[in-house]
């Protein structure tokens, strides 16, 4: 989450759009030893690494941070619509800190939205294989009006199959 050593490591701000994500970061950080904590508007903390809800980035901006890091970036623009207060995460490209923007499910010919809407010039892309060996997923063909039905029976089919073979993370 945070380069390992570095003369001045400063605080590094992680972003981030949906709650659970959040709560799962910051215990996975805490499992791990990180000086972390959850950034709530007024909160002058001086952890190593600071998360920050995308609902709350407007006051956070005047913070100084040695870099800022937005998970999910593309939903700035792809879930702004139903989701207002997304767009607000726009105001992090006014930080005077390098900005890592992950977006690991964008397509490359939307690259271009997180360039405008996060004013990214001479943006840098890193990809990575994001292949999970235990997650699966079937695609299936469904006549009109039989979706749901279909879709009772796969799972049905799915979790006869995890009581069969145990608990996947067992495996």
């Amino acid at each position: 989450m945070a380069p390992a050593c570095l003369r001045d490591p400063g605080v590094t701000a992680v972003v981030v759009p949906y709650r659970a994500l959040l709560d799962n970061l910051l215990s996975k950080a805490k499992a791990a030893g990180i000086d972390c904590f959850e950034w709530k508007k007024g909160e002058v903390n001086p952890a190593a690494l600071v998360f920050v809800s995308a609902d709350v980035v407007a006051p956070f901006e005047k913070r100084s941070f040695r870099r800022v890091f937005v998970g999910e970036s593309h939903l700035t623009f792809t879930s702004s619509s139903w989701r207002a207060k997304l767009t607000t995460v726009r105001l992090v490209r006014g930080l005077r800190a390098p900005k890592i923007m992950l977006k690991a499910t964008l397509p490359i010919v939307l690259e271009f939205e997180p360039e405008a809407n996060m004013a990214a010039q001479m943006a840098r892309y890193i990809r990575m294989a994001t292949t999970r060996t235990r997650t699966r997923y079937i695609v299936d063909h469904c006549p009109a009006g039989t979706g749901f039905d279909r879709t009772g029976w796969i799972d049905q089919r799915v979790m006869e199959e995890f009581i069969t073979i145990g608990d996947v993370d067992d495996r």
